[in-house]
């Protein structure tokens, strides 16, 4: 990278970069973004792309974490009935950018996240301020169920705080084991929300 860029103008490059990547991922889906496309649409060698950032992941989580909306719509709500609450969690958590990426890049996203723990503070503050936002939405949305006297009282940050950690084991088990796809990883999950949930359910 040239000495004459100043830090203003990396800091330019790199928030083009991100846009770039955003609109890619989101236009193309992880596998079929080429970092040299998102090179070529920002206008810099690909090779100046990776002075930037380390990888492809590590580009995709920054680039989702700086547009990520983990806010419940409120089309949400009035879809809950009794009959529907496990559905309507599972929904919420499955709508989750990581859900939605092949295993290989879970698996990549997860060693970075640990990679970042320690390397790059500030990018794994954001991931967990986004794990914390997540948690703190799926209680709200708890609390809202309550609300609607579908869901008898109990605490509902416990019961989000819960939820997360069996997605995270699940996201965990199927990162390592080969035999183990998204729909395994789904219905263990949904069985896992059953056994949190329904005995709340009025």
């Amino acid at each position: 990278m040239s000495a004459r860029i100043n830090k203003k103008e990396k800091e330019k490059i790199r928030k083009e970069i991100l846009e770039s990547a955003y609109t890619l991922f989101t236009m193309n889906g992880y596998e079929e973004t080429k970092t040299k496309d998102i090179s070529e649409r920002v206008g810099i060698a690909e090779g100046t792309l990776f002075n930037y950032f380390s990888s492809k992941a590590n580009l995709y989580i920054e680039s989702m974490l700086e547009n990520i909306d983990l806010s419940v719509p409120e089309l949400i709500y009035g879809q809950m009935k009794q009959e529907n609450i496990v559905d309507v969690v599972l929904d919420y958590i499955t709508k989750s950018f990581i859900f939605k990426l092949p295993k290989t890049v879970i698996k990549e996203i997860l060693y970075l996240s640990t990679y970042l723990s320690k390397k790059k503070r500030k990018v794994f503050n954001k991931f967990a301020e986004t794990d914390f936002k997540a948690m703190d939405e799926l209680a709200h949305l708890i609390k809202q169920m309550q609300e609607k006297r579908l869901l008898k009282a109990f605490n509902p940050e416990t019961a989000a705080s819960t939820i997360f950690a069996a997605v995270f084991f699940e996201l965990l088990l199927y990162t390592y084991e080969d035999h183990y796809d998204k729909d395994d990883m789904m219905t263990s999950l949904r069985k896992k929300v059953e056994l949190i949930i329904t005995p709340y359910i009025r």
